[in-house]
């Protein structure tokens, strides 16, 4: 409810600043401001995310979005290239780009994942990348699955909000999701193995403060260490919505990821519905 001037660090120029919108869907949409710095701090907290997932400089990368993004002068360069393709073509138009470029690393929302594989298998071509991010929603198991089958790569699951970057991440063990705890403060209302609501604070984030944001999400925090050695905070799960879930008679809820695995899980089953 706060007046979007009031939302901007002081000493803000706003000419320089990039704004972006909230997609509203925990609510009315939220207006981000990001200075200069506040670009490159996001663009280093998702690169790190990258090279901790073995990403190389030379290394050539697909992203898939609705429009594309400013390109880093580095990229212009040569180095770390990238290719944007824009979600509003059609699969076969993915396919090939897909295979004309032979990306080593591909970068997607998981939905546009699973249609990206569907659109492979019915080529009956595949190139096999060295890493492939899916972030925007939780990755399904159907949805890993159908990458491994037809990109011959297993996704790394990655989350993060849009007026936040990206700030947990699974690495190669594929276990929970490490935070990135020297960019974020990330905190979870429950104990160590219990839901509950997520919390975070972009600890560099500078035109608009984001201090303990509530992003709308249950996660909870692992009960044990990732057995790849990091000592970062590890997340066991990330629920998604609140909304997304199914309230039993005594209070407690069951989340959607619970559904994909039990019943998503079937590969015999085309389609599935769940109702409360």
């Amino acid at each position: 409810d706060t007046p979007p001037g009031e939302c901007v660090a002081e000493g803000t120029d706003l000419a320089r600043c990039r704004t972006v919108r909230t997609s509203g869907s925990t609510g009315a949409p939220l207006q981000i401001v990001f200075g200069p710095a506040d670009v490159r701090w996001q663009r280093a907290v998702a690169w790190r995310i990258l090279f901790e997932n073995g990403f190389r400089w030379t290394d050539r990368t697909m992203e898939m979005r609705v429009q594309p993004r400013e390109t880093h002068f580095l990229q212009r360069l040569g180095i770390a290239p990238k290719d944007w393709v824009s979600l509003l073509d059609p699969p076969q138009r993915w396919v090939d780009l897909y295979l004309d470029k032979k990306p080593e690393a591909v970068v997607a929302g998981a939905g546009t994942l699973h249609a990206l594989a569907e659109a492979l298998l019915d080529r009956g071509l595949r190139h096999v990348p060295r890493l492939v991010i899916s972030d925007s929603e939780t990755l399904a198991p159907a949805t890993r699955m159908l990458v491994r089958e037809a990109m011959g790569c297993d996704p790394c699951d990655v989350y993060g909000l849009e007026e936040m970057s990206n700030f947990a991440w699974q690495c190669e063990c594929r276990g929970g999701f490490h935070v990135s705890e020297d960019s974020h403060l990330v905190e979870v209302d429950a104990p160590p193995g219990e839901a509950g609501p997520l919390t975070a604070t972009a600890l560099l984030s500078r035109a608009t403060p984001m201090i303990r944001y509530e992003t709308g999400d249950w996660a909870e925090w692992a009960v044990e260490p990732c057995p790849c050695g990091r000592t970062l905070g590890l997340l066991s799960r990330i629920h998604g919505r609140s909304v997304d879930s199914i309230a039993l008679p005594d209070g407690s809820k069951i989340f959607w990821p619970f559904f994909h695995t039990v019943i998503g899980g079937r590969t015999e089953l085309a389609r599935w519905r769940v109702v409360q």
